[in-house]
């Protein structure tokens, strides 16, 4: 049947298609024929326009032949025509003296065509093949025109485009008249010869646009004309058509109803089956072979019940669920219940059940489609199970997890209830979050919550709420946007910081009170500092100045000791404020230009005398080629090898003190050196090797030790080892002498020539070209034993002209009245200290006679701190007390050069 019903329909199609190509060839070929007509037309009406043109211009000559032409006022456009000079009255004159000219036919149609021609487009020109006038000279097709006129052509017209447009050309010969004699009798014309011809060329575009126009029109038309023929073959093989399917349709509505029903259950990823009353299987789909893996023979005609049905439940559903109810034509149109699959697993199915009834209205079986809601039922488990955690999450959770909606509470868990000062969640659902917030904190709440209402996700934000109990809690608090049952919300988690502020509060004040209390105790070094060096600078300054001056040797002995006690008190007293800022973590490194050499050599020449003292060689080693300008801390450099060597010179009876410098680690732009003080003296034992670099610790921790010291200076150059990204360490035997050796990282310096390490050489004296007593300096010192010393000391040197003031004040009139070559300023002073006289002597208006005169700090401040304050007072350079008389002339000397 459905072959048969193929056949019909492309047969009526074929007929369509044959109706429509003849109806569309009729149309088609009528639309031609008129097309054809009308482009007929267009050149018969464009030739008639041609000869119109042609006939006019042959009637305005011959009217102006009768009357021998037409006189015409002279002009620059109409002057007297050369070719009339034979004609006596070619030119009168009229009794007011207006001037006219003879124009002849000829001479009046050239002007006429120009005025044709702008303004209608209509080309017209009098020729000849022996023109009289240059311009009347012809064109290519007049010139075969003019030809075939010669040879009996009457007339010629044709389609040629000039300019890029289509015009139509229409060209007749020109024949003597009998008034053309009455110019031209002496040229030899003859009446009735051809003399030529007129062109006339007519623009086909206006022509186009009427007859475009009416094709346009005529294709419309035509167009209705097929559209109508089509609609009526349409219709007419729509109500074949219609007829056709109608005696088709109820043949097949039967099978395709069946054909359907199968197609759905076949493809739909369902349970489709069909059950007899008895409970037996007429038709299955292949999902449900597929899910539980059987095949169509071992199913069909099969009990359902028997094969996919739990045993437990077998029975029961087959009787009271199936059977009475196919019998009572009551079957539940839903229900859920299991199946078993060939591997005995369980699916949970759930269905959507139809009776079938025969022609007579009984039962005749059921129709079940089935979901299978397995893995959705698991999910549902599984997310049942997981919100149960989830619940029990937050209700336990010591976080407050609350959930508000137009920002109000609709939820809140025990941990909640408590931060908040309540006795049970009913008294805080549907009150307002902002009612329990800190005035302070209002307006950042509201924005936060609005934020949280947009979509945003708020991160913890510290505020405080006051509870139902009246109680101030710090809180921080997290949220994010959610869908709370069906409505939009937030979640937030609330977590009670009250404890940890309190604690912070408290470690802020301890914090504060161990700052205070460090500050103190680096005010007090700082002022014990600078009280003791005070006295100790008299002490050391004065035994200076006895040890040059005459004496007994047991008085010199005297003096050294002095000396010698004082120098060990001071470098105690440097010890103990390096350690103070270790301590306090302000141990800073500088990082200026020096040269290596001259840092370490002056090193051992301070040293050099106390080595000797003991009889001692000091010997200093560096390998060559080794670059000696360098970017560091040298003060610090030069601390760490006075130390490692004043404690060999220490531990050493007899022998020598070898300080050696090498290259460990060198690149083009920084040198790891390494630096080693070797002795031998007595040595070091293995049990205390470990404690050596420890603050306070030494190798011989008795009470009747030998040697003396604080055990601060290895600890102190260990720090400032590391600082200069070094390291420190030692290697010793005891009774056979110790090598201490520390590494640090410096900066190159662009190298200048000649500027690397020699090796060993011999020691120099510091030598000086200066002249002390040309120079006259200004002293200002308010205590007077260091005045006195400090002024013994410059005269000691060769300064015989020191003034004193005692004051900055002084120090700042002296200056205004004499031209001092360089100022000697403490820091300490009364009415005026040394910073603010510094300022007021480099202020230009202060009134001083040189504002940029060498200002040396004279102090016993020396903590780098205020080595910045003096410079940034704009004094040049800085000497710490007690002074020492070869340092005081080389810092002279610096600032004087």
């Amino acid at each position: 049947m459905k072959t048969q019903e193929k056949k019909s329909t492309l047969r009526l199609k074929q007929y369509l298609f044959v109706l429509i190509a003849l109806w569309t060839v009729i149309i088609g070929s009528a639309l031609l024929w008129n097309m054809t007509d009308r482009h007929h037309e267009l050149f018969e009406t464009a030739y008639h326009v041609a000869q119109v043109a042609f006939y006019k211009d042959i009637m305005y000559r011959r009217w102006a032949s009768m009357h021998g032409g037409v006189y015409v006022p002279v002009s620059g456009k109409t002057p007297p025509n050369p070719y009339l000079s034979h004609i006596g009255e070619r030119d009168i004159a009229t009794p007011s003296g207006r001037k006219l000219t003879l124009m002849n036919p000829a001479y009046m149609s050239r002007q006429v065509y120009e005025i044709s021609r702008d303004e209608y487009g209509i080309y017209s020109h009098i020729t000849s093949l022996r023109p009289i006038r240059p311009e009347n000279a012809p064109d290519e097709w007049e010139t075969k025109s003019l030809e075939l006129f010669e040879k009996g052509e009457k007339e010629v017209s044709e389609i040629e485009k000039r300019d890029g447009k289509d015009y139509m050309r229409l060209m007749s010969p020109f024949f003597v008249e009998q008034d053309c004699l009455k110019c031209h009798s002496g040229q030899g014309y003859r009446l009735g010869e051809i003399r030529g011809g007129i062109s006339v060329s007519v623009p086909l575009e206006p022509l186009k646009n009427i007859y475009g126009g009416h094709s346009f029109s005529l294709i419309l038309r035509y167009l209705f004309f097929w559209l109508s023929g089509l609609s009526g073959i349409a219709f007419a093989w729509l109500n074949i058509r219609r007829q056709v399917r109608a005696r088709n349709l109820a043949e097949k509505t039967l099978l395709e109803a069946e054909r359907r029903f199968r197609a759905v259950l076949e493809n739909i990823r369902l349970i489709g089956v069909m059950l007899d009353t008895k409970g037996n299987i007429t038709f299955c789909n292949d999902f449900l072979l597929h899910l539980t893996d059987r095949t169509e023979a071992e199913v069909l005609h099969k009990n359902w019940f028997e094969i996919f049905l739990p045993p437990e439940i077998r029975e029961t559903t087959k009787k009271t669920v199936f059977i009475e109810s196919v019998e009572s034509g009551e079957f539940p149109a839903h229900h859920e219940n299991e199946i078993i699959t060939r591997s005995g697993e369980r699916r949970v199915i759930s269905w959507n059940n139809t009776l079938l009834f025969d022609s007579d209205g009984k039962a005749a079986g059921m129709t079940g489609i089935g979901e299978d809601i397995t893995e959705r039922r698991r999910a549902e488990d599984s997310l049942q199970e997981s919100e149960m955690r989830y619940r029990q999450l937050v209700e336990l959770s010591p976080d407050a997890i609350v959930i508000d909606q137009d920002k109000k509470f609709v939820y809140i868990n025990p941990a909640g209830v408590s931060i908040f000062g309540a006795g049970s969640p009913e008294e805080l659902l549907g009150r307002r979050v902002l009612d329990f917030i800190h005035p302070d904190y209002q307006t950042a709440v509201k924005e936060r919550i609005q934020q949280m209402y947009n979509g945003q996700q708020i991160v913890f934000m510290e505020q405080k709420i006051i509870g139902l109990d009246d109680r101030e809690r710090d809180i921080e608090a997290a949220g994010v946007p959610i869908t709370y049952r069906g409505n939009p919300g937030s979640q937030v988690v609330i977590r009670d910081i009250t404890e940890r502020k309190c604690a912070e509060r408290e470690l802020r004040l301890a914090k504060n009170s161990a700052e205070a209390a460090n500050r103190a105790k680096s005010g007090f070094l700082a002022n014990m500092s600078h009280e003791i060096r005070t006295p100790l600078n008299v002490v050391i300054g004065t035994s200076y100045l006895l040890l040059e001056s005459d004496m007994t040797p047991e008085q010199h002995g005297q003096a050294e000791m002095i000396c010698t006690s004082s120098e060990i008190l001071l470098s105690l007293l440097n010890d103990i404020l390096d350690f103070s800022k270790i301590e306090a973590g302000r141990l800073d490194i500088e990082n200026i230009d020096f040269n290596l050499e001259k840092t370490v050599r002056s090193v051992i020449e301070i040293l050099t005398a106390a080595a000797k003292g003991k009889g001692l060689g000091l010997i200093l080693r560096m390998a060559s080629d080794m670059p000696l300008q360098l970017r560091g801390d040298p003060n610090r450099l030069r601390q760490i090898i006075i130390n490692l060597v004043n404690n060999a010179i220490k531990f050493t009876d007899e022998g020598e003190v070898r300080v050696s410098v090498s290259p460990e680690n060198d690149s083009s732009t920084h040198i790891m050196l390494r630096f080693s003080v070797s002795d031998t003296g007595i040595g070091i034992p293995k049990a205390v090797m470990d404690r050596l670099f420890i603050s306070f610790s030494q190798a011989d921790a008795s009470t009747t030790r030998k040697y003396g010291g604080t055990g601060l200076g290895l600890a102190i150059s260990k720090k400032l080892a590391e600082l200069m990204g070094g390291e420190i360490g030692a290697d010793s035997e005891e009774g056979a002498g110790s090598t201490f050796w520390f590494t640090a990282n410096f900066e190159k310096q662009v190298q200048a020539a000649g500027d690397m390490a020699q090796g060993e050489a011999d020691l120099q004296p510091v030598t000086c070209d200066l002249h002390p007593d040309s120079l006259r300096l200004l002293l200002a010192e308010d205590n007077e034993m260091n005045r006195l010393l400090a002024k013994a000391l410059l005269q000691k040197i060769g300064f015989t002209s020191v003034d004193v003031a005692v004051n900055g004040k002084e120090a700042v009139d002296a200056l205004r009245k004499t031209p001092y070559h360089l100022v000697l300023m403490d820091i300490q002073m009364p009415e005026m200290d040394g910073l603010e006289a510094a300022r007021m002597i480099r202020n230009p208006e202060s009134g001083v006679l040189n504002p940029s005169v060498p200002i040396v700090a004279m102090t016993a401040n020396v903590t780098k701190e205020d080595h910045d304050k003096c410079l940034k007072a704009g004094m040049n350079g800085f000497i710490t007390k007690p002074i020492k008389p070869q340092e005081l002339f080389e810092t002279i000397k610096r600032q004087l050069k």
